[in-house]
């Protein structure tokens, strides 16, 4: 059965709207339309899900300190308290039983609400543009980073990859692209 929802205002990605409604098909939203008079006012603003890409932790839970699925978990619900739909936990820089650990977790996480991949920030970055990149960690892209790449892609986890051209060959990125 289809329920009209009319909002004070309605964001549709580019615009602030008054006077419209949304026509919901279940959960699914399946029309924006001018407002029917048999629409429910809603007070407030609706605005599409937000997705954050970047997201190093949330909830009091850190990915890098907490690389699991439960923690990844957290940190996806903490956001969505927010408006925030879907996220990809990011680790950042650090030993590579960490990202080992993360990548385990984003594979037993995939498919978990809120949760798209994961992003790996570093190790495979600039030194000397490394921001708050515990130095000690930063290397050049190695083995055991692309076999966590490869594992992610096996299993259909989606991974982005922050890495500096110094860091990489061109080999390696293409290996990147291909995966």
């Amino acid at each position: 059965m289809d329920t009209w929802i009319a909002p004070d205002t309605l964001f549709d990605g580019s615009d602030l709207r008054t006077g419209v409604a949304l026509r919901l098909d279940g959960s699914i939203v399946a029309e924006v339309a001018p407002a029917p008079s048999t629409a429910v006012p809603l007070s407030g603003t609706v605005t599409p899900g937000f997705i954050d890409l970047q997201v190093n932790g949330g909830g009091g839970v850190m990915v890098n300190s907490t690389p699991t699925a439960d923690g990844m978990r957290k940190v996806a619900a903490a956001h969505g308290t927010l408006g925030t739909v879907a996220i990809l936990p990011t680790v950042i820089t650090d030993d590579a039983l960490v990202l080992d650990a993360v990548t385990d977790a984003a594979i037993a996480a995939k498919g978990d609400k809120g949760i798209l991949g994961l992003h790996i920030e570093g190790p495979h970055i600039s030194l000397i543009r490394r921001g708050t990149h515990a130095s000690e960690f930063i290397r050049p892209m190695d083995t055991r980073t692309l076999d966590n790449v490869r594992r992610l892609r096996a299993a259909g986890v989606a991974v982005m990859i922050t890495v500096a051209p110094e860091a990489t060959t061109p080999a390696q990125i293409s290996e990147l692209c291909d995966l």
